[in-house]
């Protein structure tokens, strides 16, 4: 009877599979991607994109965004992506519309792959009508297909390409657009757990997940330790997609499962180790959440119950004490719903309460904290006459948010009606750590930067209001500095900045968080980069209002978080306003270190002005350049092409950095190898002298045999549009006047839209590498020079590291 009943579910189970579209979306936001025809931005109906519906919004995760190309109803448009997850083998599609324009929609797909690169050669996959969108009447706007696009395929690839033919309805249509595309594979280990991994709160001791594919039995591992060994083994080849724990949980303690999908062939893939923490006795996740902020004065307070209670004892106060003595005078009486209004409270007051559960199981909660809003605070916001943010603002003043929709109207004299830019800045302040996405809404171009990471880049002229997304960011307790920069070429204004959390719906980001800027922001290094130079030179942006700054540095986290200038080992002294660099001295190999800057000005009396504690660690091999350090200050000689010589000063067919200093820099900001920018560096060969190259002088000259380094390592990023018919290559001159050259044999490094790592041993230059007195990095024949193409590279992270290391 048992075997009977077994054999139908399996039969039942594998029905089920064949009729799900089960997988994982290979693609994420930031993958390498290109649109088909590749022929760039455009406001124009003729070719290419316009500048907010570009090729990376089909793979965002956001329906609210779309690709839009406006050659697809003429001819095949569509993208071609390399996945950073590595080769995959994908089984499956589906298709999301975008908002408008039915027909733009794609009916048909054609699906390639590629292990060579992401210029192919392509190996067709799959093709087909995307049936729901083809249907009689229109699929719904921003809406997922439901038909499963199914096929075979066993080959993992490493880039794909996706193709539309031909859109619902050409001839009423001026482009293809796609709202999101997912590009599946078979999951063969088990997936969404309920209850989900991380789980608060959990009652009932059931356990469910979805079969990985193929599997028709589970074996589950439940257990107090995520080392989850054979003694956890509660379900050996369970036939069902769920495990009732029949002795039941203990309540607040942290449970770890993993389900092992087991195939009819007896193949056993190992899933993932789940966890989830059961309900307490006592009250728990409060709301307002503990040492939340700036919540509103009429809140009503809430929480979930503990297990067993019938009855909750409230104490509220802003008394600590009281509350924790649970004293009469902050006795709020008794509730059975697990909620509490507090009526109309004060501004900018701290706020202490507990809930004790009574029933059962009779249990004292914790005292939990938060604080209304004082109605202060906001962002400060500069304004200018101009759209690129030019010369001095004409309008500084604080904005209690970043909320603006303005028709026929400038944002305040003198700014005019059209044609003007803004930034704000300010002090984030983040009162319980948690994961935020950011987003800004907008006409015209945008850009954000939390804690001088560029998380939103969308500096171009939309046709139309557009929503723009971060990916999730974690950030932790305490201060964080925010940059958001706007221009306005014309029409309406609109610029909405906003953010959101698993927990907290998208809400415009108000005054509170917001704090103008006080605070010490933007260092370099940035937080928590890897592979510092030895000999780096700390430096940060002022806060307002700073007349001096207290600096602190060292290599325990703890103590500089808690240091005072009392603490000679770490605080390292006050300097003036203009000083806002500091030099630690040479640095140990491979250390962590960190450091802090108070801001301080004895005329204000909320100074002094504490920073968050920032860290980085030294490199273990030779920073020869990670193209970090430079900006667009002429004046002080730190722009990239003063260090990085090119044609405009040797004669080459160079040009290092960009005609304009956008974002603050004339390096490159989004395409870079790690960090925050890359020198770009374009070459034309089809000049005089037929070679193009940028050089950097030492002085004085360096020692690159030091702890037995032996190999120079080039980070080189090209480009498909780029000519590669020339190689290539690094020179190396000594003290002595010898230089030594060596091309690259790699024909691609010039057009790959990757990056690619050039390790040449310094053997190879034939020179004196304990006397580097020049290194030089170009495309051509510099020795026998012959007539070439052009292109535009990119260039980072340039080490001398040892042959086995880094």
């Amino acid at each position: 009877m048992w075997k009977s009943s077994v054999m139908g579910m399996v039969v039942l189970a594998l029905l089920l599979a064949g009729a799900a579209l089960a997988g994982r979306d290979v693609t994420k936001p930031g993958d390498v991607i290109q649109g088909i025809p590749n022929d760039g931005v455009s406001q124009n109906d003729d070719h290419g994109w316009p500048g907010n519906e570009p090729p990376p919004q089909a793979i965002d995760d956001q329906i609210v965004t779309k690709y839009l190309h406006f050659k697809g109803e003429d001819e095949p448009t569509g993208f071609r992506v390399t996945p950073a997850i590595g080769p995959t083998v994908v089984t499956a599609l589906t298709f999301t519309t975008a908002n408008d324009a039915e027909p733009r929609d794609p009916i048909e797909y054609e699906l390639s792959g590629s292990n060579v690169s992401i210029e192919g050669p392509w190996t067709p996959i799959a093709s087909g009508p995307i049936v729901d969108f083809a249907g009689a009447t229109a699929w719904p706007r921003r809406t997922k297909t439901t038909t499963p696009i199914t096929f075979n395929n066993d080959v993992a690839y490493a880039h794909y390409q996706v193709m539309f033919p031909i859109v619902r309805d050409p001839g009423n249509a001026n482009s293809m657009q796609i709202a999101e595309v997912e590009l599946l594979m078979d999951i063969f280990h088990a997936t969404e757990p309920i209850p989900a991994d991380g789980a608060i709160g959990v009652a009932q001791p059931l356990m469910q997940w979805t079969a990985g594919d193929g599997a028709i039995f589970h074996d589950v591992y439940f257990g107090t330790s995520p080392d989850l060994t054979a003694a956890d083994l509660k379900g050996n080849h369970v036939p069902f997609t769920m495990y009732f724990h029949i002795p039941g949980l203990e309540p607040g303690v942290t449970y770890y499962w993993r389900v092992d999908e087991v195939t009819m062939d007896g193949t056993i893939t190992q899933g993932e180790v789940w966890s989830f923490t059961s309900a307490p006795y006592a009250a728990y996740s409060p709301e307002p959440r503990d040492g939340d902020k700036w919540i509103s004065v009429d809140t009503q307070l809430s929480w979930l119950p503990g297990q067993n209670a019938t009855g909750h004892e409230v104490y509220f106060g802003t008394d600590r004490a009281a509350v924790e003595a649970r004293d009469a005078s902050v006795y709020k009486g008794s509730t059975i719903a697990p909620t509490y209004d507090p009526g109309p409270l004060q501004q900018e007051t701290t706020y202490y309460w507990a809930v004790d559960e009574t029933g059962t199981t009779p249990q004292a909660g914790d005292v939990w904290s938060f604080t209304t809003t004082g109605g202060g605070g906001g962002i400060k916001g500069e304004y200018f006459n101009n759209t690129t943010l030019a010369g001095a603002p004409v309008l500084v003043r604080i904005d209690p948010e970043v909320n603006f929709n303005l028709v026929g109207v400038g944002p305040g004299a003198p700014v005019p009606v059209d044609g003007w830019s803004a930034r704000w800045t300010a002090d984030l302040e983040i009162a319980v750590a948690d994961t935020f996405v950011f987003s800004v809404n907008c006409q015209d171009g945008t850009r954000l930067w939390i804690d001088g990471e560029l998380i939103i880049d969308q500096w171009i002229t939309p046709t139309v209001t557009s929503k723009y997304f971060s990916l999730p960011i974690h950030l932790e307790r305490g201060i964080h500095s925010l940059r958001l920069e706007y221009f306005d070429s014309g029409g309406d204004a609109v610029e909405e900045l906003a953010w959101s959390t698993p927990t907290m719906s998208e809400r415009i980001i108000p005054a509170g968080p917001l704090q103008p800027p006080v605070r010490a922001r933007e260092p370099y290094p940035a937080d928590g980069a890897g592979n510092i130079a030895q000999d780096v030179i700390l430096s940060w942006i002022a806060g307002d209002g700073a007349a001096q700054h207290q600096v602190y540095f060292g290599d325990d986290e703890d103590a500089v978080a808690n240091a005072t200038t009392a603490d000679a080992a770490i605080y390292r002294g006050q300097q003036a306003l203009e000083e806002t660099t500091y030099d630690p001295g040479l640095l140990e190999w491979g250390k962590a270190y960190y450091w802090r800057v108070d801001e301080v000005n004895v005329a204000n009396a909320v100074s002094v002005w504490t920073g968050g504690v920032w860290s980085f660690t030294a490199a273990d091999f030779i920073v020869i350049d990670d193209m970090e350090s430079y900006d667009d200050d002429i004046d002080g000689g730190t722009a990239i092409f003063q260090t990085w010589i090119d044609g405009v000063d040797n004669g080459t067919g160079s040009y290092v950095g960009y005609e304009v200093a956008d974002k603050g820099t004339f390096g490159e900001t989004v395409i870079v190898h790690s960090g925050r920018q890359s020198l770009p560096l374009d070459y034309n060969n089809a000049v005089l002298p037929n070679y193009s190259e940028t050089d950097r002088t030492f002085a004085p000259a360096q020692d690159w045999t030091v702890n037995g380094v032996d190999t120079l390592v080039l980070h080189v990023r090209g480009g498909s549009g780029n000519d590669g018919s020339q190689p290539l290559y690094v020179a190396i001159e000594d003290s002595a006047g010898n230089i030594g050259v060596v091309s690259s044999t790699d024909p691609a490094i010039l057009t790959t839209a990757a990056w690619t790592e050039w390790r040449i041993a310094l053997s190879e230059f034939g020179v004196n590498a304990a006397a580097v007195q020049k290194i030089y990095i170009g495309v051509g024949n510099r020795n026998a020079p012959v007539p070439g193409g052009a292109g535009l590279i990119y260039i980072d992270d340039v080490w001398v590291v040892q042959a086995a290391g880094e």
